[in-house]
């Protein structure tokens, strides 16, 4: 039995491309940025304080760094880190320069304080893309290449596992993932779209070791079990283009949501008018803490 849920407006926060949500526990702060709108947004839960900084390229993702009041940013063809206390943002390292047309898309950091991340050529041109690594040394080392749209990355709680989706093959990759050494090897995939007017966009893990999906054109986020490739829960989102998802919020039980609004027509704007906002969904689940990258 599949269980369904319906997303509430969390914010309307009106993003062009909003992606990459981040919750940071500590400060009870959720992060997210509009990617075409080149800001990175912020809302604290306690003082319900919303705050968005401009930055000067194309932003694909943030995460949280061991730096106080600094988060690290991929930008189109650059790594830079952004003091949420002064606004300043500092290059850090250059990222798939030599292709001058490749922005970063979705990055997340692993148990060992490490920056995965992956490129996109700006126009969704197959091929283009890679995967990296980054650790301290800011030296990114390529994992996977001829990628499509690099998109959603996640591990099993074991640490034995990646998670992966380039959105252009339409289904969830698995790699066999050694920590120490961050080498992914045997790749497999455990998860197609049977639907072929959705796209798997950005994903998450929860303490039970399940991934909740993004799908874009598809109106939901989805529940999957990555053993079986099983859809369990399904949750509503009332606009077209979901691209993300993390857990949050103090008992870290609240699912955020992201989505979009860049290209849709004037008809489907006036029909889903919230494209582009912030939606939540209290799914009776857990979530896990995201790590932190350690420069």
């Amino acid at each position: 039995m599949k269980f369904r849920y319906t997303a509430d407006l969390f914010l309307d926060s009106d993003c062009l491309l909003g992606e990459g949500p981040l919750w940071d526990a500590q400060h009870k702060v959720f992060y997210w940025v509009d990617i075409e709108g080149r800001n990175v947004h912020s809302f604290h839960f306690e003082t319900a304080i919303y705050t968005f900084w401009s930055v000067p390229k194309r932003v694909g993702a943030v995460t949280l760094t061991n730096h106080a009041n600094m988060l690290l940013m991929g930008l189109q063809g650059k790594l830079a880190g952004l003091n949420t206390a002064t606004g300043l943002v500092q290059e850090w390292a250059t990222i798939d320069h030599l292709k001058p047309q490749n922005r970063c898309n979705d990055g997340q950091v692993d148990a060992a304080g490490r920056l995965w991340i992956g490129t996109m050529q700006v126009d969704n041109q197959k091929n283009e893309g890679s995967l990296f690594c980054v650790s301290s040394d800011m030296k990114p080392l390529v994992k996977l290449t001829g990628l499509g749209i690099s998109n959603g990355i996640a591990w099993s709680l074991d640490n034995k596992t990646m998670y992966f989706i380039d959105s252009l093959d339409k289904n969830i990759k698995a790699f066999d993932f050694d920590l120490a050494s961050s080498n992914i090897t045997n790749q497999r995939v455990i998860f197609t779209t049977h639907n072929d007017s959705e796209v798997p966009d950005g994903m998450c893990v929860d303490a039970e070791g399940m991934l909740w999906v993004a799908f874009w054109d598809g109106f939901r986020v989805a529940r999957i079990n990555p053993l079986t490739g099983e859809e369990l829960a399904e949750i509503h989102v009332p606009v077209p283009q979901v691209t993300s998802c993390a857990f949050g919020g103090d008992n870290l039980d609240l699912l955020l949501i992201t989505t979009a609004k860049v290209g849709l027509s004037e008809e489907a704007l006036q029909a889903y008018p919230l494209s582009g906002s912030i939606f939540s969904c209290n799914v009776g689940v857990k979530g896990l803490l995201p790590y932190v990258f350690e420069k």
